[in-house]
């Protein structure tokens, strides 16, 4: 292993996990569990916090001070917290200090973008922030085109002003030239 002095190296930083019957859930520290499986690593240290699922995503979402989470991840947490644990959207909104309304718009990330696109960018090989600002529009005007261009660009590991100027294309030109964006990035 190699030593970065001031660096903290994932496996020495605990993950936070909840228990759930006989089993433990992770609640922070997804990104670390991942490193190490790369790492072929099988352990990690743990802290685990007494309290149900629901309520330590919360707490987690609310520790966080830097705020990095995109509309897009806070859709993900949204969800699950509403589908898998089912909390109501006003309930959401209050522990979130936010409005329903965006609460909804969160959710609706999340439920317009479909599966094979939010596994790329959970998987890191599309930017966030790209998938909001081009591909939710685009899935809601053409869910087939917008998971073909999708296909097409993500071996080539895109930047999101990339992804721009792609989608820009596509928007604006004809049928021919919307096909060999699709076809040929």
């Amino acid at each position: 292993d190699t030593y970065i002095p001031g660096a903290t190296n994932p496996w020495q930083m605990p993950i936070v996990v909840v228990t759930a019957g006989s089993a433990y859930v992770v609640v922070d520290g997804h990104k670390r569990v991942r490193c190490l499986r790369r790492l072929q690593r099988d352990t990690v240290a743990a802290v685990i916090w007494e309290m149900p699922e629901p309520e330590a995503l919360i707490f987690r979402q609310q520790l966080q001070t830097d705020a990095t989470d995109s509309a897009l991840e806070q859709g993900w947490l949204l969800h699950t917290l509403h589908e898998d644990h089912g909390l109501a959207l006003d309930a959401l909104a209050r522990r979130f200090d936010h409005s329903v309304s965006w609460v909804s718009r969160r959710l609706s990330l999340v439920r317009t973008l479909p599966d094979p696109i939010q596994q790329h960018v959970h998987d890191g090989q599309i930017v966030a922030h790209a998938a909001m600002k081009y591909f939710v529009p685009l899935a809601r005007a053409n869910a087939a085109d917008c998971l073909r261009l999708v296909e097409a660009i993500v071996p080539h590991r895109l930047t999101t002003r990339q992804i721009g100027r792609l989608y820009e294309a596509y928007v604006s030109g004809p049928a021919a030239t919307r096909e060999l964006v699709l076809t040929d990035p």
